[in-house]
């Protein structure tokens, strides 16, 4: 004989009944798979509860179906407008099978089924009495059949729903796999009619008897693994989760686990039952036989673990000193203590909701970043306003591990848009970064950290250097890649920037064989500029001597935290997604200054050469070759020249070539010769000076020879590479001729 709970007491008439009850009775008359029996009711501390009870089933559900969910059963519909979840459907009858998706239901209680998989506030907006009954009927049919699990969803865990929520760390595998450690329980928020939420952190057990009592004490238990695909019902008492458990001498492992937790020191006899006992149970679960994970379950004890301490024995009363104290065992034998059946058994146990901390599969999972590649070691040099929002981003989607490197300290000018808080003004910034980071997943493999620059002389850089796979450039400073370009101890470089007017950001990343230095990245970069419509504005607002994201270090540019994170995440992600490649690359984003529309552009890169002249090296690259030599081309059967525009290194002693510049207007030439004019030219020069703010300066002059010549110096063009020198020698720089021809190409210098 089937065998139903009953809730509450008739209701003969219809007052006091909710709106909303009324709505659901007339919802259920008028469904042709639903028999209203009737109404009951009970009083709660918040008020009165409407029960309606009904028959419901239709065709959909199978007959000897594989969740054991018969084609006609008795469910209650409770109705409490005070609950967080105000409705909520209820198996009456008693052996009614425990499925996936169970709200905690209390001892002696019927089941409570779990009908959305969204929070009330998201389904309330929508909910209607007739959908309703349809999620029902979903909910039975998807149970019966054990659908409510797509293939590629997790297990379901044991037990669901809890006043309680317990946040394991990610390294909670560390407890049951490794000895000496346990876990410290914090409460972090009691709110009144809210979850208790406890915190866990790994400890040493030695710390945890130093940190003395605590709201919280934790015991931790192995189960025997499980095979099943959904949660089982709830341990209503400590006697119950010992059956469960399937665990033989539970009692004298539950002794021993409390007799550790007593101090040594005793327990005062006054208000000795503060803390709590947390009963986590680690199960192994497998799946077609296979072990699939580990569930952690937690538990809280309605006693105190002085009551429990008490009821196993474990303590006994010094009256001359006023204290409880472990009681002393024969021989080191706690067994021989652990005979006492008393009451324990019936201690009731609550659930707790757990979840875990994200380790790194998890953190990139969310993130939808694949595994493969995201587990590197770089540096990130340069951890100002960009540097530190890129650490915090990557950090959080666990993509490398990082040195952060830089030699600055936290200045309060800097908190208008550096990610340190106001207490942190004085620390390092790579300090900074390392408190911050470590604080978002403290079980991951922490960052390193130099306080030093980036081309500093230093042994530990030096091995950090050498064990990176890349080095990414955000230090904002342009001598800083051209240093890096000519070492060859450094990984692969990218520079990430922001232009000062906070409109742009540029990513310039070497070739993973760094035949493409930054150097000539850059070259090409200016190139760019001088030749595209965007470039026209590009570096507008450039400050003083650093590089085109001046705007990170100097609080005199005018740059809004937004912009930042904006630009942030940019770089973040389009970094990420193109460091696979093993090209070099260079791009642009640029940000519309009212409606925030980004538009890309993309920098075509060219093979780059260098050649020596004397004391100099000439660095050019084959698209600006390309350009004179259509140029030349063009020109034909009469010679052509014109302006070279490029970058003097007097530290380095380098010229590196970046544009060259057509004939002025006022120019003669004939086949045999070519005569450069100045029509134009100071202001176009002034121009690609201001464009590139002041770093790109004209550099010398190049023309071509015509068909059958070499490319060989003339009497006539030696002279002029010596009035070319006169000339340069004023500002202390040398002057550059390139000349040429059909076939080949040659360069002075003077």
């Amino acid at each position: 004989m089937t065998e139903f709970y009953e809730l509450g007491v008739p209701i003969a008439d219809a007052e006091g009944m909710t709106s909303l009850t009324a709505s659901l009775i007339d919802a259920c008359k008028k469904s042709p798979y639903v028999e209203f029996i009737e109404l009951r009711a009970k009083v709660t501390q918040s008020g009165r509860v409407d029960i309606i009870v009904i028959d419901a089933g239709d065709s959909t559900i199978r007959r000897n179906n594989s969740g054991k969910i018969k084609r006609k059963e008795r469910f209650a519909i409770t109705v409490d407008p005070q609950s967080r979840i105000p409705v909520v459907f209820r198996a009456l009858r008693k052996d009614f099978p425990t499925m996936a998706h169970m709200y905690y239901a209390e001892p002696g209680e019927p089941k409570a089924l779990c009908l959305y998989n969204v929070s009330w506030s998201t389904v309330e907006r929508q909910w209607t009495p007739e959908r309703f009954i349809q999620r029902m009927f979903w909910w039975l049919r998807e149970s019966s059949e054990l659908r409510l699990h797509r293939e590629d969803q997790p297990l379901e865990p044991l037990f669901f729903q809890s006043n309680y929520e317990l946040i394991l760390p990610a390294n909670i595998n560390d407890v049951f796999e490794k000895a000496g450690l346990t876990l410290s329980i914090e409460l972090v928020s009691n709110e009144h009619d809210r979850q208790n939420i406890l915190k866990a952190s790994v400890i040493k057990k030695a710390v945890r008897s130093e940190l003395g009592a605590a709201k919280f004490q934790c015991v931790e238990l192995l189960s025997n693994p499980i095979e099943c695909d959904s949660m089982s019902s709830f341990p209503g008492t400590l006697g119950e989760l010992s059956d469960k458990l399937g665990n033989d001498g539970f009692h004298e492992k539950l002794f021993e686990a409390i007799y550790n937790l007593i101090p040594e020191k005793g327990l005062p006899a006054k208000h000795p039952g503060d803390e709590r006992l947390l009963f986590l149970n680690y199960i192994p679960r497998m799946q077609n036989g296979k072990l699939k994970r580990h569930d952690v379950i937690g538990y809280v004890l309605d006693k105190s673990l002085f009551e429990l301490a008490d009821d196993l024995n474990v303590i006994f009363f010094l009256n001359h000193e006023s204290r409880w104290y472990r009681t002393q065992p024969v021989n080191n034998n706690l067994a021989d203590l652990a005979s006492s059946e008393n009451n324990w058994k019936s201690f009731r146990l609550f659930p707790v909701e757990v979840r875990t901390c994200l380790d790194s599969d998890t953190a990139r999972n969310v993130s939808g970043i694949e595994a493969d590649g995201a587990s590197f070691y770089g540096i990130l040099a340069g951890v100002g306003a960009l540097g530190g929002q890129l650490a915090q981003i990557w950090t959080r989607e666990a993509w490398g591990n990082w040195c952060f490197v830089d030699p600055d300290n936290l200045n309060p000018h800097n908190l208008a848009r550096h990610v340190g808080y106001d207490h942190m003004l004085g620390w390092s910034k790579v300090e900074v970064l390392l408190s911050l980071t470590r604080e978002i997943y403290p079980s991951h493999k922490a960052h390193n950290a130099l306080q030093c620059s980036i081309t500093e002389n230093n042994q530990e850089l030096s091995k950090a250097l050498e064990n990176a796979s890349i080095l990414i450039d955000v230090t904002a400073s342009y001598s800083v890649p051209r240093e890096l370009s000519l070492r060859e101890d450094v990984p692969r470089v990218v520079s990430l920037f922001l232009t000062p007017s906070g409109n742009c950001c540029v990513l310039l990343m070497e070739d993973s064989n760094r035949r493409l230095r930054a150097a000539e990245i850059e070259a090409q970069y200016y190139r760019a500029i001088l030749n595209s419509e965007w470039g026209e504005h590009h570096l507008t607002h450039h400050q003083g001597d650093l590089w085109v994201g001046g705007g990170c270090r100097d609080i005199s540019v005018r740059l809004a935290d937004d912009r930042l994170h904006l630009h942030a995440g940019i770089l973040a992600k389009q970094l990420r997604r193109r460091v696979g490649s093993h090209e070099a690359q260079a791009s642009i984003w640029h940000v519309d200054e009212v409606t925030d529309a980004v538009f890309n552009y993309e920098i075509v890169l060219y093979p780059a050469i260098k050649v020596e002249q004397g004391d100099w090296t000439i660095v050019y690259d084959d698209g600006l070759i390309n350009k004179i030599r259509a140029a030349r081309a063009n020109a034909l059967p009469s010679e052509t020249g014109g302006v070279l525009l490029g970058i003097t290194d007097t530290k380095t002693h380098t010229l590196t070539l970046v544009d060259s510049l057509p004939a002025p207007n006022d120019s003669t030439a004939s086949p045999t010769h070519f005569i450069r004019g100045k029509d134009g030219l100071s202001d176009t020069i002034s121009t690609v000076y201001k464009r590139t703010s002041g770093i790109v300066d004209y550099i010398g002059d190049w023309h071509s020879h015509p068909d059958g010549y070499g490319a060989r110096p003339s009497h006539d063009d030696n002279q002029l590479i010596k009035h070319l020198a006169e000339t340069m020698s004023q500002d202390g720089v040398p002057a550059l001729m390139l000349i040429v021809s059909a076939t080949e190409i040659s360069f002075t210098v003077m």
